[in-house]
């Protein structure tokens, strides 16, 4: 029997323990781990993931918050696509019409300000890809040099240059990932696809600068007296980094060479975060808990497993198992 990927047996382990995770899903937050969930569909074919984001969309599509709609927006799309159930088209329409003013627009002089409100730099990394998608999808342009200029300006783009008052953290792992998402939809003559492609390049380039040597991530992990959530937000914010640099040197946006700084990266997610429990399963890549006991520590009301984080780890595994042909496999 063929040995599973990581991002196989790291989705089987989510897709197993319902319980734990439980006040996760209800809260939405979730936009990361229903892609990687999709990508792991995407490469396998079975059956048993497309049913599991199924029945995790459907149970959001249930609620009316906004938070449950940006984290399933995308995901309406792909399972509309795949089932031409109309229901999710109905859902995402929604999604649409509700979350658009969510996104960074420009001010009534046609500017917006340098320091875009965390929240909607958030909002608008999260659903830069849905709406990239959806205007592709149904047929509107005006959406799509909409959501491609709002992604610029949360980063401080004026058009020209980046602003003075740029971000005090430019090295995101949310903007990199919606920015390598949102290319897929982009053609190659939109006139805000060249912007975009040179920030991705730009923020690349720093970011393979500022790799630590022995490691290859970005920040050491805490000891052993170091906190665990910020632990897990260094092993997300690791994924994210590599997801972004193997998806930009296969889609060939960045030299195909940096496949090796995201190869190295990866390899020292695995060394620092990957294991195997006691029963041969995975252990979950983000700094929290084992996967085979985090569904009785959820259940103790313990912390559990981040599912973005889970959901980042799984995508740098699909995209890692992508370019092995770059670099030679991952161990």
């Amino acid at each position: 029997m063929r040995r599973l990927s990581w991002s196989e047996r790291v989705a089987r382990a989510l897709m197993t323990r319902e319980s734990a995770f439980a006040e996760q899903w209800k809260s939405g937050n979730c936009h990361i781990a229903l892609q990687g969930v999709e990508y792991v569909w995407r490469t396998t074919k079975q059956a048993d993931y497309l049913n599991y984001l199924r029945h995790k969309v459907d149970s959001l599509i249930d609620g009316d918050s906004s938070e449950c709609h940006i984290g399933s927006a995308r995901a309406l799309l792909f399972l509309y696509r795949r089932t031409g159930e109309e229901r999710y088209r109905h859902a995402a329409a929604r999604a649409r019409a509700k979350l658009l003013p969510a996104l960074a627009q420009p001010d009534r002089h046609g500017h917006e300000p340098a320091f875009v409100a965390e929240s909607r730099t958030d909002a608008t990394c999260k659903l830069a890809p849905f709406f990239g998608k959806y205007a592709v999808l149904f047929g509107e342009p005006e959406l799509l040099e909409t959501v491609a200029r709002s992604l610029l300006l949360s980063h401080g783009y004026d058009g020209e240059r980046m602003e003075s008052g740029e971000r005090a953290n430019p090295l995101s792992g949310t903007f990199l990932m919606a920015v390598v998402d949102l290319l897929d939809f982009l053609p190659v003559h939109h006139p805000n696809r060249q912007p975009l492609l040179a920030v991705l390049q730009n923020q690349l380039r720093l970011l393979i600068r500022t790799q630590l040597p022995m490691t290859g991530l970005w920040q050491e992990p805490p000891g052993a007296g170091g906190s665990r959530s910020e632990e897990a937000n260094i092993a997300k914010l690791s994924c994210l980094f590599v997801y972004a640099l193997f998806k930009a040197a296969r889609n060939g946006h960045i030299p195909r060479t940096f496949g090796h700084y995201a190869r190295r990266a990866y390899e020292g997610i695995l060394t620092e975060w990957a294991a195997e429990d006691r029963s041969g399963g995975p252990r979950c890549p983000d700094g929290q808990p084992d996967a085979a006991t985090a569904g009785d520590e959820g259940a103790n009301g313990a912390d559990v497993p981040d599912l973005n984080g889970i959901g980042a780890f799984i995508l740098a595994s699909v995209e890692a198992d992508f370019v092995s042909e770059l670099t030679g496999p991952v161990r």
